[in-house]
């Protein structure tokens, strides 16, 4: 089987991709559970994934670098040597790579090729998961999953622009990890 899928990415056609360490990527049947592994490419030492479009992936390298991943043509390409990782996930804002290190959000812009820290956290904190607004693209708001202690907020919205955090009230259970979203 595929054990630990460590992220995962769905295209607009609804396709599922997971990324994982034994198979590299992997597309994911939605009815049966079945994969089929789509690159097992050697730079695949990766935990986070993300989908640009129907073709493209994005990943972010253990050893800090960030890749583009053609489906269609089974090719990586390094895009950029980050110089950081991310305990979790990564996602496109804005035509940004954006990820949580330890100590901030990082955006790498796919346009200018430039690295930048867009929001810094109040304390070290394990932030695994991070989306955009699924309601509204052009929001300056993100959600974080937190888990730097089980008796911090779950989840945290994260206005980009005015630079304010809130804990999001009523998720699940304070016992419950969220590794990714």
């Amino acid at each position: 089987g595929a054990d630990n899928v460590l992220d995962i990415a769905i295209s607009p056609s609804n396709k599922l991709y997971g990324m994982t360490p034994q198979k590299g990527i992997i597309e994911i049947d939605w009815e049966t559970g079945e994969y089929e592994t789509i690159s097992s490419d050697l730079y695949l030492n990766a935990s986070s994934l993300v989908c640009a479009n129907e073709n493209e992936l994005y990943y972010l390298s253990n050893s800090e670098n960030l890749f583009k991943y053609d489906i269609s043509l089974d090719l990586s390409t390094l895009i950029a040597a980050i110089g950081h990782d991310t305990p979790g996930d990564i996602c496109i804002h804005k035509r940004n790579i954006i990820f949580p290190t330890l100590y901030d959000i990082k955006a790498y812009n796919l346009d200018t090729e430039e690295l930048s820290t867009i929001f810094c956290f109040p304390d070290v904190e394990l932030h695994y998961g991070i989306s955009t607004m699924p309601i509204d693209c052009d929001s300056s708001t993100i959600l974080l999953s937190n888990y730097s202690t089980l008796s911090n907020p779950d989840f945290i919205k994260v206005n980009l622009e005015s630079g304010m955090s809130t804990p999001i009230e009523g998720g699940p259970n304070s016992s419950v990890a969220i590794y990714g979203m």
